[in-house]
């Protein structure tokens, strides 16, 4: 008797569209929705954005490893009364897993490097 083994596949949402249409279009909508379906059942998913180049991709990434690697003390300004908003620690139960959700992106950079950083944006 032979095995079968089911291979699990991440959803793959494609940006590209997206681009070209504003909030509240049925292509806006459509691809809210996959994302919501995606992050519901597997909790995460690839997206596509074949639009924007390596560079910028490259740059994306870094400046979130940045926004990922400062202190936890610096981290924790970012607060909230909102569900899922704010600074979403890691647990014991979900180690790998760490959260900053950014309502007002100026306002968010200050909190986070009072300094200034020109890079976030």
């Amino acid at each position: 008797m032979g095995s079968s083994q089911a291979t699990l596949r991440l959803p793959t949402i494609d940006f590209f569209e997206i681009n070209k249409h504003n909030r509240g279009t049925l292509v806006w909508d459509s691809t809210k929705a996959q994302v919501f379906k995606a992050l519901q059942e597997f909790g995460c998913f690839e997206a596509v954005f074949n639009e924007i180049s390596l560079d910028l991709r490259k740059s994306l990434f870094s400046s979130l490893k940045k926004l990922f690697d400062l202190p936890l003390q610096t981290k924790v300004r970012n607060l909230t009364d909102k569900l899922y908003n704010g600074y979403i620690r890691q647990a014991k139960e979900v180690p790998n897993f760490e959260s900053l959700g950014i309502e007002e992106p100026e306002s968010f950079a200050k909190l986070m490097w009072p300094q200034g950083n020109s890079e976030f944006r």
